[in-house]
């Protein structure tokens, strides 16, 4: 019972000094003051490691990054490249059609293309059969465009992620000068 009054009593007067007296704020001030003091000090040894650790693995991240980089380019690159040469086809298979639909206006009773005879009937089978093929050309050449936007807009997402990267790494290295001129 004795030691349940003691401490009821020093309670309640850590209570009154609490209440009634400034001890808390002045107490809250000099551990204020402790923290900012210390952090002033010398870094520690957790500050030093943190920035060369998180720069040694934005390193890694980074060179991972610039290989997909390399190869979105490729591939953008050949993409251009089948685009063009399939505009250029569809571009002679479109005048090859038209020459013939020219051809087949005038109800000629046959036609010399090279040095082949066609009747009427034999054309107008080949201009179907080419045109259904200009149809499909232009259907390839249609996906192709949507791949080279896809593959753009891709690369442009990845180039934004290594251009975030590379700032954050510029952030720890000049944390650590930061570090290195303190000492």
């Amino acid at each position: 019972m004795g030691k349940t009054v003691r401490w009821l009593v020093l309670a309640g007067a850590g209570w009154y000094v609490a209440t009634q007296t400034n001890f808390l704020s002045y107490a809250g001030t000099i551990l204020s003051l402790v923290r900012k003091e210390t952090k002033k000090a010398s870094p520690t040894p957790l500050e030093w490691a943190r920035p060369r650790h998180e720069i040694d693995n934005l390193e890694g991240d980074i060179s991972r990054m610039v290989r997909p980089i390399a190869e979105h380019l490729a591939a953008i690159g050949r993409l251009k490249k089948d685009l063009q040469a399939t505009q250029e086809q569809l571009d002679m298979q479109r005048e090859v059609l038209l020459i013939m639909a020219r051809d087949l206006e005038g109800n000629p009773t046959s036609l010399t293309y090279g040095d082949k005879d066609y009747t009427p009937d034999q054309v107008k089978k080949k201009l179907t059969r080419d045109f259904d093929s200009f149809q499909r050309l232009e259907a390839q050449h249609h996906s192709q465009k949507k791949l080279l936007a896809a593959k753009e807009t891709s690369l442009l997402a990845t180039q934004e992620q290594l251009a975030k990267l590379v700032a954050k790494k510029r952030e720890y290295e000049v944390r650590l000068a930061q570090l290195e001129s303190e000492e």
